[in-house]
């Protein structure tokens, strides 16, 4: 009987010391399953993420149960959820999202070695005007594409502040953008493929400003379920590179869980009262177009005058007018799908490919949507090779249009070109025959620039001086079906020599005499791109001759025969 009542005893002490400790786990919710691997795992997350410090590792299982049921209230707070210190369903589906390396509380690391990434209050950069480099590129966008995301996740910033970035190709620039797989170097090892994205290290020597990428996550710039959108993370590390931690606001950027791409993103007042805190307000609002003060008609200095060829004298025009399309200077003009679409003012009209008249001029509301009621002319137009997209300028602002409706998100500043803040206006844009590249021209300088990346090319802008007889302050220019490029200026044409790199003999000319439907408007002409030139002939056949000389020598070497001989076919 002694025995059965100690028994009865030990049971019951037993199932009460088994109830106290189930009730009392910190970690482990009733729905959720006791597994070791993820308590393990949420107690280096809590480490990793600056809510638990980092201990000595011999110790470091030796936590208390407050410690870390405190430490998972302040995860499940910060990141929205109910505060209740449990390891539940909706906690361990956060430790499984994918967000930023920057912890969210800051902690001191013990290690004398190992860089710190963590931001104090104070930490900003002493200058407003800061470079950066991309070192490497992602295999899943390669380098025209990586480097449009990093410069318009930097725009991010710098339309709101007044932060300025140029991209260099210098070591030493102040943010060093890389991407790297596993451990590489900086005591921060990625993850592969799973929850870390990407971390940065707050403003400072060495490598502060500087932001890893995880080279093993899948990036993209297309907005797709399974990829990476690398704007989106990049625009969110930048943030930590120019001293912001992370915001606890879901609405934010700075909020450190990736929540993938929105194309409508804007950033929230508490991103923007954040970073203006540090380097004050941008000095132009996205929001407004300058004018743009029309430059009076007048002749350059650098231009010459053809006593043989008489010209009109400048016409004061009636701004509402409808232009006289034989009497009438332009503001923008180009060659879209085989019709060339002339603008001025409020009017625009079109010619076919022979120089004649399709359509006399009509109000540009009228058939163009999406332009802002503001907009009083075009300064410059052309169309996108290959991707049947048509990009208009006005002013400090351009458009991209799909056909004749503007798409959504524009206008732009054509600082997102690359173009710098100081230029006012483009006042000519086309792609030239030559090399197939896109130049816009603006005052005394032009820019290359680049399809692919969506940026003007790093050793741009250069002087106009290069295109040998152009004026300064074009209104305009296209290139014609036969590959040839004209500049149009006040009332005159100046057809370009691309081979001599200078404006073709007999040029300028009126712009009544230059198209077709001004000379012999009912006349069937020849198109205007098949005038003869005898500048282009003269120069194509010197190359036809020397290109045969060659071929004559070498021929006449490997046959053992006389050069002398062989040229007599000529």
């Amino acid at each position: 009987m002694k025995f059965r009542i100690e028994i009865l005893f030990i049971s019951i002490f037993t199932f009460i010391l088994f109830i106290s400790v189930v009730n009392s786990m910190p970690i482990l919710s009733t729905s959720t399953k006791a597994n070791p691997d993820a308590t393990t795992n949420a107690l280096n997350y809590l480490i990793e993420f600056g809510y638990l410090p980092r201990g000595n590792p011999e110790i470091s299982n030796l936590r208390t149960e407050d410690a870390v049921k405190t430490a998972l209230g302040r995860l499940q707070e910060f990141a929205g959820l109910e505060p209740s210190g449990n390891l539940d369903e909706a906690t361990l589906k956060l430790m499984n999202t994918k967000r930023c390396g920057v912890a969210d509380f800051s902690q001191e690391i013990s290690s004398p070695n190992r860089n710190r990434r963590f931001a104090l209050q104070s930490l900003k950069w002493d200058r407003l005007n800061l470079t950066y480099k991309v070192a490497n590129y992602t295999p899943f966008m390669g380098p025209g594409r990586t480097r449009r995301s990093i410069y318009d996740a930097l725009s991010v910033w710098s339309e709101v502040s007044a932060l300025k970035f140029t991209e260099t190709q210098d070591d030493h620039a102040d943010l060093v953008v890389e991407f790297h797989s596993g451990e590489h170097g900086d005591g921060y090892p990625f993850d592969g493929p799973n929850i870390v994205l990407a971390h940065a290290f707050f403003p400072g020597a060495l490598r502060g400003g500087d932001v890893h990428f995880d080279n093993d996550e899948r990036w993209s710039d297309i907005p797709q379920q399974d990829v990476i959108n690398l704007f989106a993370v990049a625009a969110h590390e930048f943030g930590h590179s120019l001293g912001l931690g992370h915001s606890r606001d879901r609405s934010a950027l700075m909020f450190p869980y990736y929540s993938g791409f929105d194309p409508n993103f804007k950033l929230s007042h508490d991103d923007i009262t954040a970073i203006q805190k540090l380097y004050g307000s941008g000095k132009y609002e996205t929001s407004s177009i300058p004018e743009v003060t029309e430059q009076p008609t007048k002749f350059d200095d650098n231009e010459s005058e053809n006593d043989d060829q008489p010209f009109d004298h400048p016409v004061t025009e009636i701004p509402n007018a409808v232009p006289d399309p034989c009497n009438s200077d332009i503001d923008a003009l180009s060659n879209i799908r085989n019709e060339i679409f002339i603008f001025k003012n409020k009017y625009f009209w079109r010619l076919d490919d022979h120089g004649y008249l399709v359509e006399n001029p009509i109000l540009i509301d009228r058939f163009w949507y999406g332009f802002h009621e503001n907009v009083s002319h075009i300064d410059a137009v052309y169309e996108r090779p290959g991707l049947d997209r048509i990009v208009f300028f006005f002013g400090r602002q351009y458009w991209e249009f799909s056909a004749n409706i503007a798409l959504p998100n524009y206008p732009r500043n054509l600082t997102s070109l690359g173009l710098p803040e100081d230029v006012e206006k483009i006042d000519a844009a086309f792609v030239w025959d030559y090399n197939g590249k896109t130049y816009f021209f603006s005052g005394e300088q032009y820019w290359r620039f680049d399809e692919q990346t969506g940026l003007v090319e790093h050793d741009y802008p250069r002087n106009i001086k290069i295109w040998e007889g152009i004026p300064k302050d074009v209104d305009g220019a296209f290139t014609d079906k036969s590959g040839v490029t004209h500049f149009f200026k006040n009332h005159r044409v100046y057809r370009f020599n691309s081979f001599f790199m200078r404006v073709e003999i007999g040029y300028p000319i009126k712009i009544s005499s230059f198209w077709n439907h001004c000379v012999n408007p009912n006349q069937n002409m020849l198109p205007m791109t098949a005038n003869f030139a005898p500048e282009r002939f003269a120069s194509h056949l010197f190359l036809w001759i020397i290109c045969n000389a060659f071929m004559c020598a070498a021929m006449s070497h490997y046959l053992g025969f006389q050069a002398e001989s062989l040229l007599l076919l000529f």
